[in-house]
């Protein structure tokens, strides 16, 4: 349990940072309703964060990440135009 809410804290702190350039959301996959989301993101491991830009599905990365690595991944993603 700790674990899960360590990943949410790391969210968090990375939406306060990114605050004026991304949003943040989160779906349970445990709900049977999200399990074709889950399948379109290709997210079927878990954690899963799957990255938007303009609407698009862009990118998603499966495993467990740093904050840092996060952040890195989203300053390369808001880079590119």
């Amino acid at each position: 349990m700790e674990e899960t809410k360590d990943r949410g804290t790391k969210l968090n702190q990375i939406d306060a940072a990114f605050s004026d350039q991304i949003a943040v959301g989160y779906v349970d996959i445990d709900q049977e309703q999200m399990w074709e989301l889950a399948k379109e993101l290709k997210a079927l491991n878990l954690p899963a964060l799957a990255y938007y830009k303009n609407g698009e599905h862009i990118e998603t990365t499966i495993g467990l990440s740093t904050k840092e690595q996060i952040e890195a991944n989203l300053k390369n993603l808001l880079k590119t135009a």
